[in-house]
């Protein structure tokens, strides 16, 4: 018998295999994880979501990537910004993470979406 932290953890990897898409949103919570692509995802919802664009995408570790240059930690202080993908962050800060995870995503005046 495996014991309950093996369950755990299966099931947190069943979770990336198994996810059903579209993963419609994810909260604003920052606890990184690593993909098998190198890439740190904010958290593990992220991932899924990735995930559903390529099926190739699995979770490698829990954590960010040892060779992600991203920032990893913000103050949940409450100034809220807007990025162009249509996400309203809690602040700069989150944005800023964000926006390195994917250089796509820029601070836009949130009246935009």
């Amino acid at each position: 018998m495996q014991g309950p932290s093996f369950l755990i953890a299966c099931l947190a990897l069943s979770s990336v295999v198994a996810a059903r898409c579209p993963i419609p949103s994810c909260l604003e919570i920052l606890n990184p994880v690593c993909g098998n692509n190198n890439q740190t995802y904010s958290n593990l919802c992220l991932l899924n979501q990735a995930a559903c664009d390529d099926s190739t995408l699995r979770l490698n570790s829990y954590g960010a990537c040892e060779t992600s240059k991203c920032v990893l930690g913000c103050f949940e202080i409450l100034d809220s910004v807007c990025g162009s993908n249509g996400v309203t962050y809690d602040n700069q800060c989150f944005l800023e993470h964000a926006a390195c995870l994917d250089n796509s995503i820029e601070q836009v005046d949130c009246d935009t979406y």
